[in-house]
């Protein structure tokens, strides 16, 4: 009899099923000794990684530690199965699904790796995609395993808090949050303008404008256009500018601008906090706020001086929360506002009234704002900007134009007729990496359903379509503003998709879980904020540190540029020029200084530059007025026997007028 019940408790057992789970706890007790023994065994982790070196006694004993990590786990099925016969089994199985995340913990930290993976981006991001996907489908086995009274019995003892805390402690920590983004973004993109780290392409341009238009002179932009003149409208149509006038007149100058940009980027938290709190459970909703904050994407954008387009990620958060919210008439206040700043802004607009229409939420809404923003944009770039003037702006797809059509309408054409080429121009290493940075910290789940799609088209044509343009497919430009509201919406209803049962939930908080880890393990390595040790903001690396040489440095501008008169002409070069912008007429010498009155020079190390500064120099008489320092100032008329000297060290020659 006992021989029988033997034989049949081992034919009860479902040995595939527990060969399969035996194989998943030994691979994953492995790859848990394999980090424990990197983190004593491995001197140089960056090394190792990059270059496989290690000593070779090192390697050996590694090998020995991975090896009775992997014996453990078959002796504890083994065990299990042999003593517990078919319930050991069963307990191997729902062991080896519950602890299976651990067998990721490997992975991870290699990902978490400092000083290297900025030299490997591409082997870094296929690694972390992998690993996060994983991720999401392991604690989603593993989440499983738990009785449902155990993660009940969590959400029963959260709702036994007092009302008031459970409704206001995710909004309060999405609000230190984004106060604390606002407040070190902002400060350190003020040291990076004091450390004449900004240049007059942007920012000196954008504080002239403001300037001008504070001053009645509408669109007038001496510092992109030069002595020649011209309305900013040919290049960008930014109405929204007048929205942040009055803050700007409360202190005109561009420090004020680069606060405006952070604490813009740093609240956008908020909106779409509200939001994802329309669909997700509110700490899930906070945890999406503050993951895009930790979004390394974002914060290369929020270090390249200041634009008008990033503001877009703010008030496109509060329109999706307007319509998730059914506020019908501030929908239309925010789409307003959203068509105002920037050309290129309503065709995302477009886009998303298409999704609201195929979606089947707000058709209506979604017809009227399909149709509206269309014609916006038509009239704003081909009506009123083509009165203004024309600009380069659309040889960002020279390679997408065919002879004889040198136009937009060239680009469609090519699309309509040649898809093959086009093809071509977007298989590129360059854009693979920026879609991978883009996506993989998501864990792809913009992609997730087709009608997403619809979101991203506006990201995708004015970034991956470009060609011959590195700013646009690269994460350290304003241009991830078209990519980055979108991603996040489609995320959040890609979140909110999965959890309509007790395995949709689960699946959620998985997945949400690994969003988190992902925008964490991206962010060490490309942000600006947890271990900003290489961070890249627009063309340059941001130190995060200011040397007492720069201090002092930054004493002497202001002791110079307090010589010039604030109605003055200046003409200055360009890391200097954002410094003496904000009055009506400044220039660079990239552009041409024209008759300025005071001309401010540290460097001329631009041939274009030195090139127009030699020729206001031969064509009118300048004297030194003044040197601090590295600063050189010329007055226009004055005379001095120290002008000569000066002009030699800045390899120029005296005019005939100077001689």
């Amino acid at each position: 009899m006992e021989g029988t019940e033997q034989a049949r408790s081992r034919a009860a057992i479902n040995w595939p099923r527990f060969l399969r789970a035996a194989l998943l706890l030994s691979v994953t007790c492995a790859f848990v000794a394999l980090t424990i023994g990197g983190a004593f065994l491995i001197d140089d982790p960056a090394a190792f990684f990059a270059d496989n070196a290690m000593s070779q006694s090192g390697r050996i004993w590694l090998v020995v530690v991975v090896l009775v990590g992997g014996i453990v786990g078959v002796t504890i099925s083994g065990l299990a199965v042999l003593f517990r016969k078919d319930r050991g089994a069963q307990a191997i199985d729902l062991a080896s699904k519950r602890w299976s995340p651990l067998g990721l913990v490997w992975a991870l930290a290699a990902l978490a790796t400092n000083h290297l993976w900025q030299d490997h981006k591409l082997t870094f991001l296929v690694l972390l995609g992998g690993t996060v996907l994983l991720l999401e489908r392991s604690l989603w086995v593993s989440g499983m395993t738990f009785p449902s009274h155990f993660l009940d019995g969590l959400g029963e003892r959260y709702d036994r808090l007092p009302a008031r805390f459970r409704r206001f402690a995710p909004l309060s920590f999405v609000l230190l949050s984004a106060i604390g983004y606002a407040s070190y973004t902002g400060y350190w993109s003020i040291e990076q303008h004091h450390r004449l780290a900004t240049a007059s392409f942007d920012l000196g341009i954008i504080d002239n404008l403001m300037f001008n238009v504070m001053s009645g002179h509408g669109f007038r932009a001496p510092v992109l256009f030069g002595p020649s003149g011209g309305s900013l409208l040919a290049g960008h149509a930014t109405f929204v500018l007048y929205l942040f006038l009055p803050f700007y007149w409360l202190s005109p100058r561009a420090e004020t601008l680069l606060i405006i940009q952070s604490v813009l980027l740093g609240f956008a938290a908020v909106p779409l906090y509200g939001f994802a709190k329309t669909l997700l459970p509110r700490w899930s909703a906070a945890f999406v706020a503050v993951a895009y904050l930790l979004y390394a994407p974002l914060h290369g954008l929020n270090f390249y001086d200041f634009h008008y387009l990033p503001s877009c990620i703010f008030f496109l958060f509060c329109l999706f929360w307007a319509l998730s919210a059914n506020r019908t008439v501030l929908v239309w206040v925010l789409w307003a506002i959203c068509v105002s700043i920037r050309e290129d802004v309503p065709v995302g607009l477009t886009m998303l009234g298409v999704f609201l229409v195929f979606s089947g939420y707000r058709v209506r809404t979604g017809i009227w704002m399909t149709v509206l923003s269309l014609i916006s944009f038509v009239v704003i770039k081909f009506v009123i900007m083509q009165m203004a003037g024309t600009w380069w702006f659309a040889s960002l797809y020279d390679d997408l134009m065919p002879e004889g059509q040198r136009n937009y309408g060239g680009v469609v054409m090519t699309l309509l007729t040649n898809p093959a080429y086009v093809v071509s121009t977007l298989v590129t290493e360059e854009k693979l990496i920026y879609l991978l940075h883009l996506l993989v910290p998501l864990v792809f789940l913009p992609l997730r359903r087709w009608i997403y799609l619809w979101l991203l088209f506006a990201g995708f044509f004015f970034t991956v379509l470009t060609t011959n343009y590195k700013p646009t497919v690269s994460i350290s430009f304003q241009y991830v503003s078209h990519w980055v509201p979108y991603l996040f919406a489609a995320a959040v209803l890609a979140l909110s998709a999965m959890g309509r049962s007790r395995s949709g939930i689960v699946h959620r908080r998985a997945a949400l879980a690994a969003v988190v880890v992902g925008v964490v393990l991206h962010s060490m390595s490309f942000g600006a904020i947890l271990r900003p040790t290489r961070f890249v903001g627009g063309f340059q690396r941001i130190p995060f540190q200011v040397t007492e040489a720069e201090r002092a440095r930054y004493r002497d501008l202001r002791e110079v540029v307090a010589m010039i008169p604030p109605e003055a002409s200046v003409a200055a070069t360009d890391p200097e020029n954002p410094h003496i912008s904000n009055r009506v007429t400044a220039y660079p010498f990239r552009t041409g200084s024209g008759e300025a009155e005071y001309l401010l020079i540290r460097k001329l190390t631009r041939a274009n530059a030195r090139k127009n500064a030699q020729q206001t120099i031969d064509e009118h008489p300048y004297g030194l007025l003044a040197q601090v320092g590295e600063f050189y100032l010329f007055k226009r008329g004055h005379e001095s026997t120290e002008t000569a000297d000066a002009l030699k060290k800045l390899r120029l020659k005296p005019g005939q007028r100077n001689e």
